[in-house]
């Protein structure tokens, strides 16, 4: 891998704070959430520097991402490029420098990352999982499995509107903007669905959801 400065339309470093950039092209399901956290949730300036050594881009991992591994293409002795958060990365000295595409974002900041300009591990870190929209897609990927399920082996399941609720307000409850259970009895209470039926949807509703908070955290 060269290492040398990557030359970008402009520099995002230097007297910046500290802030963290992922990527939000990929989707997450909870065999990813927990591969992420059983590796102790790497975010550090040397997790994304093995990353690209290793030919993977360090904001698309593919232990983390769901479903098919985001395409990279690493020219000889050159940077690495990422199809899916249009990245290309350089590794410098100790730390990393990138040129975005418009594919990272910047948790809880108030303007996008202009594209073509040039960032680096002095400013910025990396979350390798979305922590804006991946709980979603766990609550999402989990009750949808769920719901097929349940339709296999008991002919009956959650509606799909319903269905939709359930999600919407389980992520709202890891968000700390509902009660989980007031959630959850309410959404099941609409239904049709059996005793024996809602019981299990709430047993997979509260697992679910305690998983999340158990791989994910809240510290983001």
């Amino acid at each position: 891998m060269l290492r040398r400065r990557a030359q970008g339309r402009g520099w995002l470093g230097g007297d910046r704070r500290l802030a963290t950039v992922y990527c939000s092209g990929h989707e997450l399901d909870l065999a990813a959430l927990q591969r992420y956290a059983e590796d102790g949730r790497p975010r550090a300036i040397e997790d994304a520097v093995a990353s690209i050594e290793a030919g993977e881009c360090p904001a698309c991992p593919p232990r983390y991402v769901a479903g098919e591994a985001p395409v990279v293409a690493v020219e000889a002795d050159g940077p690495l490029r990422c199809e899916c958060c249009e990245t290309t990365w350089y590794i410098e000295g100790d730390g990393w420098v990138a040129i975005t595409d418009g594919g990272l974002e910047v948790l809880h900041g108030t303007e996008p990352l202009p594209e073509g300009a040039t960032i680096d591990s002095g400013s910025f870190r990396i979350c390798p999982v979305d922590p804006v929209e991946g709980p979603a897609d766990v609550v999402r990927s989990a009750l949808t499995a769920f719901a097929a399920k349940e339709s296999d082996e008991h002919e009956a399941t959650l509606a799909p509107e319903l269905l939709d609720e359930l999600v919407e307000g389980l992520v709202l409850a890891y968000a700390g903007g509902a009660q989980a259970d007031a959630e959850v009895y309410r959404i099941l209470g609409e239904s049709e669905l059996g005793d024996g039926s809602t019981e299990r949807w709430q047993a997979e509703a509260f697992v679910t959801l305690h998983d999340i908070r158990r791989y994910l955290g809240s510290g983001y």
